[in-house]
């Protein structure tokens, strides 16, 4: 049968229909005080999940063990589980091995942890190892992480999405390093990819009361996929951080 567009436009022949999806969209990247409390609400619990269950993986856990203490630990904190990767010694982080493979020392842990509370989600993301990190891989971590900080630095009113995007692009390709996707962030609120979108063709701004995330995820042959993922507040004096868990430095677990 028609749509109720179609009735609609077969019942009032002389409106002109305009389409405000994308203006819609687009004033939602503008979030209000309630809302910026609620993101803040929803990544205080993929915090306190990450720092309950992150320090405790050892050898022989398997993804699907941790996703189970994952979710123990979001319903009991009033959140609800969406999606998240947890993918140790992966090409991809679609890629994930299987539930059932025991995770062993030295390997490279990513997590991407998107949850809700009150309907504002979460896109999160950290890398961990094992034990002794495999050679070299604590100093390409520490790089990525120097743009990471460079992009930090440089989310202020009126900044372009697109430039941030090359600047950081540009910041990466003098260590022969790239994104592994065509962007570097989004904002997040009610759905998980929203406006801005931090990619070359943007021609989005960012504006106060923005909640970008910056993405960085990285596929390299010598140790496979991980990503880092901060989203903040676009404020005044710049970016806050609402991705509280430990990033900077590379963080390994003790395996004994």
């Amino acid at each position: 049968g028609d749509s109720v567009f179609d009735r609609l436009r077969n019942a009032l022949p002389h409106v002109e229909w305009v389409d405000v999806w994308d203006l819609l969209l687009r004033i939602r990247a503008i979030k209000t005080p309630e809302e910026i409390r609620r993101l803040r609400e929803a990544f205080q619990v993929a915090t306190q999940v990450y720092e309950a269950v992150i320090p405790s993986i050892r050898p022989g856990d398997t993804p699907r063990s941790i996703f189970l203490r994952q979710l123990q630990e979001i319903y009991s904190r009033g959140g609800t589980f969406l999606a998240n990767h947890i993918c140790f010694a992966s090409p991809d982080i679609a890629d994930s091995p299987p539930p059932d493979k025991p995770i062993e020392a030295g390997q490279i842990g990513t997590f991407d942890l998107c949850i809700a509370t009150q309907d504002y989600q979460t896109d999160y993301g950290r890398v961990v190892c094992l034990g002794c990190p495999p050679d070299g891989f604590r100093e390409v971590y520490d790089i990525v992480m120097q743009a990471m900080e460079w992009a930090i630095g440089r989310v202020e009113p009126g900044r372009r999405a697109a430039d941030l995007f090359w600047e950081c692009t540009h910041f990466l390709e003098k260590y022969n390093l790239c994104f592994a996707m065509g962007f570097c962030g989004h904002g997040t609120g009610l759905d998980v990819h929203e406006y801005p979108f931090i990619n070359p063709h943007s021609e989005d701004q960012f504006e106060i009361g923005m909640t970008p995330v910056l993405e960085f995820y990285l596929e390299l042959k010598e140790y496979g996929c991980f990503l880092v993922e901060n989203c903040g507040i676009v404020t005044e004096n710049g970016f806050e951080n609402l991705c509280t868990f430990p990033y900077r430095e590379l963080m390994v677990i003790p395996v004994s």
